[in-house]
């Protein structure tokens, strides 16, 4: 009760939702496990975390109103970003940060509308006819910014109009380095693994500024380094589950 009141006086005093970023780490900071070739594995989600700790992750999102991804997860991992929790049994309003409208119109979230409605954000130059064919399978568009990324203050504005007070943020690493740079997120909700992924895995942080002329990481990330406030550490099955709040 606590924290839901928390998003809505959050919300009351912003005109914005309530963000928490969520993920499941390795022990060394990293999400998802390399392929042989260095790169991020591909088509089937990575599990981390365990089987408990997966469940716990679907109860937060059920205690959210949205739940948002970028667009590295989507042609990654092709997720559904549903409630399957029999404890909260409504639909959740699902975000895509996706700046060049690269999202499927045959993906598995446009296929399941009746889990909740789909919104892709993208920048003004992305392609009118790829929105269009998304527009017919389901989603809506919204343009937001005009640069070469998605313009997150545009995204949660956008947010607040549609009344959602909380936001679950799940990833990818460069959507929550994003957010934690811009100094964005109320809460973090960290599943940590007993495991070593390699240096060669996924950060959980990544460059927010990812692709050719990119900054230097420290550049990219002018809010970081950052330390909870205040946190608390339970154990969910084989993992640990660090929640706290970022220091202002």
């Amino acid at each position: 009760a606590r924290k839901l009141n928390e998003a809505y006086f959050h919300y009351l005093g912003t005109g914005r939702p309530f963000v928490t970023v969520k993920a499941g780490s390795s022990l060394d900071g990293r999400i998802a496990a390399p392929r042989r070739d260095g790169q991020a594995a591909a088509g089937s989600p990575q599990w981390v975390t365990s089987p408990q700790a997966r469940e716990e992750a679907m109860r937060l999102r059920g205690r959210n109103d949205a739940v948002l991804v970028g667009i590295g997860t989507v042609l990654e991992d092709d997720p559904l970003l549903s409630v399957r929790d029999p404890a909260s049994p409504r639909p959740i309003l699902r975000a895509v940060l996706d700046s060049g409208l690269r999202t499927p119109p045959a993906c598995r979230m446009l296929g399941s509308l009746q889990e909740g409605p789909v919104v892709i954000y993208h920048t003004q130059g992305a392609a009118t006819q790829h929105a269009a064919a998304l527009r017919a399978a389901g989603a809506e568009t919204v343009a937001a910014g005009k640069g070469a990324h998605v313009d997150l203050d545009l995204v949660l504005e956008d947010l607040g109009r549609r009344e959602i007070l909380a936001l679950l943020v799940e990833g990818g690493g460069e959507v929550i380095g994003s957010f934690l740079s811009r100094g964005l997120v109320d809460r973090i909700c960290l599943f940590l693994a007993p495991s070593f992924l390699g240096a060669r895995a996924v950060p959980l942080v990544g460059s927010a500024a990812a692709g050719p002329g990119a900054r230097k990481e420290e550049e990219a990330h002018p809010e970081l380094p950052l330390r909870l406030d205040s946190f608390t550490v339970i154990r969910v099955g084989s993992d640990l589950l660090i929640e706290g709040s970022p220091s202002r």
